[in-house]
């Protein structure tokens, strides 16, 4: 109907099981306890807000078209933003009252960078040098600051930004160039002025592993504030307690994950009869009145341990939606239906947060066991598989268990 299969998501590498369904069947139930009034001939009832869900596929399993753009290998993404901290508050908008106060204050800070085959990099700000230097040891980059110091002022985000930039394209190495490892392309950040010159909201740097692959997927980049170990030059170090900009680790790296329908099934088969998990996994949300934390959530990584990299923690269920799509003057959808994921939001939350005007993941979105917007987190409960002779697919009816968080022991 969308054109994007259903899609089962395994834990370790994220790796995509296709499915060609031709029913899938969601069914909800509240416990609501019924009391009857004597007499009065009338029932109340109380409702708890605890709902059971099941959900059933039936599926056809069938070789996938290895050329498909969700089976090719993918390149991880990773950010940086000057203009916010990760909770959205001023880093540098050129103002009063943003984290970084003077360009003094990024001297000795560092950025570090791995690239898709473990290479190494480190951007260093250096308040005492005027250019860049990434030739003598193009792993670890000096980026020079003393004019845009000297200059004096509240430091914008969108300067930083085209520094930093051009000190990791500066190097002229022959080899372990940083530009032969990553792509970085400026972009508009999240607390850029609102009236501004042109560039000045280009407060985002964008880094593209340029090899694609899982091991692209990484902790970094990662931001290092000013120590004594990060000293350069003869100058003072900056603010050792500077806080880090907001920030995106390396994720969205994939390997092509083709399978044949027998593949397919036998993957299923050893997710259901053996696949342990050993860890906690999901996001939960906590009502701000019985913790007096506001809207919290906890967020629960999956741990690897000797968990199997095979278990199922994620379902996307992909629907045509209208509310998403651009419609014209009359009505009509400009450029069709916007395909997206079915979703259970739970716990506090809005209603604005919960129905499909909140949905605005692509259906194609990677699927994220803490983010609820991109896919459903629970495991497989039930497989059943048949097999006619002759044929070349096999039929799975697959059962669902949506969970928020899940335990394995």
């Amino acid at each position: 109907m969308s054109g994007v299969p259903v899609r089962l998501i395994e834990k370790g590498e994220g790796r995509i099981i296709s499915l060609d369904c031709i029913e899938h069947h969601i069914t909800t139930r509240r416990e609501v306890p019924m009391m009857r009034v004597p007499i009065l001939g009338q029932r109340a009832g109380i409702d708890p807000n605890m709902v059971n869900v099941e959900i059933k596929l039936v599926c056809i399993l069938r070789d996938d078209d290895c050329s498909a753009a969700d089976l090719v290998s993918k390149k991880a993404n990773g950010f940086i933003d000057f203009s916010s901290t990760s909770t959205a508050t001023d880093y540098m908008v050129g103002g009063a009252g943003q984290a970084v106060s003077a360009w003094g204050d990024l001297n000795g800070a560092r950025f570090e960078f791995r690239a898709t085959d473990g290479t190494q990099y480190t951007a260093t700000f250096d308040t005492s040098a005027t250019n860049h230097d990434g030739t003598s040891d193009p792993l670890n980059i000096v980026v020079g600051i003393k004019a845009l110091t000297d200059a004096g002022g509240n430091p914008k985000g969108s300067d930083v930004a085209t520094r930093l930039k051009g000190a990791l394209e500066h190097n002229t190495s022959a080899s372990n160039r940083f530009t032969n490892k990553f792509t970085i392309v400026t972009q508009d950040g999240l607390r850029g002025p609102v009236i501004t010159l042109v560039g000045e909201k280009e407060t985002k740097l964008l880094f593209t592993q340029v090899t694609a692959g899982l091991t692209g997927n990484n902790e970094t980049p990662i931001f290092v504030a000013p120590t004594a170990a990060n000293k350069l030059g003869s100058n003072d170090l900056g603010k050792l307690d500077l806080l880090p900009p907001f920030m995106g680790i390396f994720s969205g790296g994939s390997e092509n994950n083709c399978r044949s329908a027998g593949d397919k099934a036998q993957d299923l088969l050893a997710n259901v009869v053996n696949s342990n998990y050993m860890g906690v996994s999901g996001n939960v949300r906590i009502e701000n009145s019985l913790t007096g934390l506001g809207d919290a959530e906890s967020i629960f990584d999956a741990a690897e341990g000797i968990a199997h990299k095979d278990y199922v923690l994620g379902l996307q269920i992909p629907y045509n939606s209208l509310t998403q799509a651009s419609l014209g003057s009359v009505g009509d959808p400009i450029q069709g239906y916007e395909p997206r994921n079915f979703m259970f939001i739970t716990g506090y939350a809005k209603s604005e947060q919960q129905g499909s005007a909140a949905n605005d993941e692509p259906a194609s979105v990677i699927f994220d066991p803490s983010n609820k917007y991109t896919g459903i987190h629970g495991c497989i409960t039930e497989c059943a598989l048949t097999y006619l002779a002759g044929d070349t697919t096999y039929q799975a009816e697959i059962v669902f268990q949506p969970l928020d968080m899940l335990l394995g022991i």
